[in-house]
């Protein structure tokens, strides 16, 4: 299943990176709010968000706003 890109990026700056603006391309280590307590938030956000369910091993080998986003759109199918 398809998750509205802008969506995603709205919530995921407003739930989760404090408000920080990103972009799909945008590195996961530049963003200065993403760490592991928003990495488990994250998860959380896009299972009651989404109805996407994420294996937090996957998570690990993300590195762009576009991995979480397409991680997301793959636990959604499921």
């Amino acid at each position: 299943m398809a998750i509205d890109a802008q969506l995603f990026l709205q919530r995921l700056s407003t739930k989760i990176l404090s408000s920080e603006k990103v972009d799909m391309d945008q590195d996961l280590r530049m963003i200065q709010a993403w760490d592991s307590l928003s990495a488990v938030s994250f998860l959380a956000m896009v299972d009651v968000e989404f109805g996407s369910t994420i294996n937090p091993l996957e998570l690990k080998g993300a590195q762009t706003v576009r991995d979480l986003y397409e991680l997301a759109c793959e636990g959604a199918d499921g």
